[in-house]
């Protein structure tokens, strides 16, 4: 059989990692009140991907499986608006 250069894509393996470093982060931030606020809902935000992927893994249509990707890049989308909002130098 001829060797491919297909690269694998394993979004489950990933939204793993992407989940684990969203916690690193938010323990990383800094130990104020507004700090534990803005962790704890990076840290909701940003690991709920990884659920919303396992839970369309389990669709029951074709249309159901892109409705709950869709749910799962909206929780990304929503990770980033947060994160980049608390990042030094926002106007936020």
């Amino acid at each position: 059989m001829p060797e491919t250069n297909e690269r694998k894509f394993d979004l489950e393996e990933r939204l793993l990692e992407f989940s684990a470093r969203i916690i690193r982060l938010g323990e990383s931030v800094v130990k104020t009140e507004a700090g534990r606020h803005v962790a704890l809902q990076v840290i909701r935000s940003g690991t709920s991907p990884y659920a919303q992927h396992a839970e369309a893994s389990e669709a029951e249509s074709p249309a159901d499986f892109i409705h709950k990707l869709k749910l799962c890049l909206k929780a990304i989308a929503r990770n980033l608006a947060v994160v980049e909002v608390n990042s030094p130098g926002s106007t936020g």
